[in-house]
């Protein structure tokens, strides 16, 4: 009788690991084989030359610097990439024998917002690739090591818990529209006067509605980001780039935003910082939605990054 009950038991978990399992592996390699990680890793392995020139950071270089224009560079960035991500992307990197001359990484005004590490704990961005990625044991000492532990886990292991929505990727859908610089193309013109669906709003309690502006983590992280590439002889600048004036006007209305202007500034002593933050102030017509550039903005900023020679 024990031996029966034992034999179901054992049947169980090799049921349980197998279906468990499977389902990870179907997630994992097939439901986001296509993640922007994916596809941005990708399409720079595929580059017939190492490029020597890195834009990283969020969907704000993502969508404002076209490669194209600039000889010798790719766009590394992705959507809510933030500063702790950026770093042990640029790890990777550089382990796996890439290594830029120069990396201009995005310093956006809700770059050191909470949110950033939100969106990977709440298992809201690509998983699968950055949890391959990332040491839990750099949070040595922190007080994120065992939320950024438990989440290492459930992505390496269970990456398909609560994640049903992905269900969605079963279906046909549209390119992401990257080049093969991994430039993000978006020819939509925002119109403040006429921000039917309140895009302005919506971007602004997105960034700024419920998190603490300044996250120790991130800052933590901007400062790693300095201290390796500084080791590695790498030039690093930090930019700034444009949004519209009514984003901008509600960012230093609503919310301490000179403190992290104030922040950024301090780092000016290290690594060079570039404000293009009101370049395009008073051109609604160069920006897909309140804070990012569309096609035509894309092309006068990359255009004035190459004549500048930054």
């Amino acid at each position: 009788m024990k031996r029966k009950l034992d034999s179901k038991i054992l049947n169980w978990f090799l049921a349980f690991g197998i279906i468990h399992f499977g389902c990870h592996f179907f997630h994992q390699y097939y439901l986001m084989k296509d993640t922007q990680q994916n596809q941005k890793e990708t399409l720079f392995r595929n580059l017939h030359s190492e490029k020597r020139i890195w834009f990283m950071g969020d969907s704000h270089p993502m969508l404002a610097i076209n490669p194209g224009f600039i000889p010798d560079s790719y766009n590394w960035a992705t959507r809510s990439e933030n500063f702790l991500l950026t770093y042990f992307k640029i790890k990777f990197l550089l382990n796996q024998g890439f290594k830029p001359k120069h990396i201009y990484l995005g310093a956006e005004l809700h770059s050191f917002s909470a949110q950033g590490k939100a969106l990977i704990l709440n298992h809201e961005l690509d998983d699968g690739w950055w949890a391959s990625k990332i040491s839990p044991f750099e949070f040595k000492g922190n007080e994120s090591q065992i939320p950024f532990l438990r989440w290492w886990l459930t992505a390496n292991f269970a990456s398909h818990a609560g994640q049903f929505y992905h269900l969605k990727f079963l279906f046909p859908k549209p390119e992401m529209g990257f080049s093969d610089k991994g430039f993000f193309s978006d020819s939509t013109v925002w119109n403040p006067e006429k921000d039917s669906f309140g895009l302005l709003t919506k971007k602004f309690k997105s960034h700024f509605g419920k998190y603490d502006l300044v996250d120790p983590v991130q800052l933590e992280f901007l400062n790693k980001i300095v201290d390796l590439t500084q080791k590695e002889g790498i030039k690093l600048s930090l930019i700034k780039y444009p949004v519209s004036k009514p984003y901008l006007h509600l960012a230093y209305t609503k919310t301490k935003s000179n403190q992290i202007d104030s922040i950024y500034q301090g780092f000016s002593g290290k690594i060079e910082v570039l404000d293009y933050r009101t370049y395009f102030l008073n051109s609604p017509e160069f920006f897909s939605d309140p804070d990012h550039l569309n096609n035509a903005g894309a092309k006068i900023f990359s255009l004035m990054l190459k004549k500048q020679g930054n």
